[in-house]
Order: structure tokens, then C-alpha cells, then sequence
């Protein structure tokens, strides 16, 4: 006579024991602590960005009032001072670029979109890169693929 023994197996959660529970892994994106982290570098970027605006805002404003001794000091020639101000022109609207993809990933943030590559992958970009260039948009790989599609594409049309 054959003796069968069942034996009921239960869970450690049935039998009162504490399990520690792993969060799930997100398909893309980051968790709400860790876009708050984002949130606040780029809160401080926004800030060092708004001060070197306003600093070259005052240095073009005291060139053009006529001060002789402008923001950074005195020009020896008026050609020099006309190329001083094309180069805070243009570093102004460099300035200006950057300030708008700030409050582009600001609000990427608030969607619970930033972190998640623009390309149409729908992967995350890595933690480094953000941490290193909190307002990029593309995995590096993703990037360098738009890229040579778009040599691809200068080569082919005789563009020069």
C-alpha cells in the first residue's frame, strides 16, 4: 500500500512573514523621487541661466547708453566694441536657447515625460547623461543615429 503525503505550501506572506517588496521596473522614465532630483537641477540651471542673461542684459545696456566703461571694462576701439556686443548677441540668444529647453524639461516633469527619449524609441536616457545634461532629449546612441541619417541624406542630395 502506497502512502501519498500532501503538503500544503504556503506563501510567506500567509504564513506572517515580512517580504520585502522590490519595486517594479518601469518599462521608461523615471520614479517621482527621481524627477524631483531632475526638477531641482534644472530649477538651478534655470536660475544660473537667468543670472547670465541678466548680467549681459546690463552689459549691452550700459554699451549702448554710451558709458565708456561698459559691464567688463573699458573698450580701446569702437570696432572692438561693436564686435563685443555681436558676441553678447549672440551668446545672449545661445542663453536664450538653452533657458527655453530648461522650461521644455521642466514641463516634461510635470507630464511625467522627461527622461524618455524624443526619438520615438521610447527608452530611457540614462541617469549619467541627464545628471551630466539635464535638458537632453535623446539617448546618445539615438542621437548619433539622427545624425548620420542626416549626413546620409546632405551626402545624397549634392548638398554642399
Amino acid at each position: 500500500m502506497e502512502t501519498h503525503l500532501t503538503v500544503a505550501i504556503s506563501s510567506p506572506e500567509e504564513r506572517g512573514i515580512a517580504v520585502p517588496v522590490k519595486p517594479q521596473q518601469k518599462e521608461a522614465g523615471y520614479y517621482p523621487l527621481e524627477l524631483l532630483e531632475f526638477k531641482e537641477l534644472l530649477m538651478e540651471k534655470l536660475e544660473e541661466t537667468d543670472r547670465a542673461i541678466n548680467d549681459i542684459r546690463r552689459k549691452i545696456s550700459c554699451e549702448a547708453d554710451g558709458h565708456e566703461k561698459g559691464f567688463f571694462g573699458v573698450h580701446a576701439e569702437a570696432g572692438s566694441a561693436e564686435e563685443e556686443l555681436e558676441k553678447d548677441a549672440r551668446l545672449l540668444t545661445r542663453l536664450g536657447d538653452f533657458w527655453w529647453q530648461i522650461q521644455k524639461s521642466l514641463r516634461k516633469i510635470s507630464f511625467g515625460t522627461y527622461g524618455i527619449c524624443d526619438c520615438g524609441c521610447g527608452q530611457t536616457i540614462p541617469r549619467a547623461r541627464l545628471l551630466s545634461n539635464p535638458v537632453a532629449n535623446q539617448r546618445i546612441e539615438c542621437k548619433q543615429k539622427i545624425t548620420e541619417e542626416a549626413k546620409m541624406r546632405f551626402v545624397k542630395t549634392g548638398a554642399r
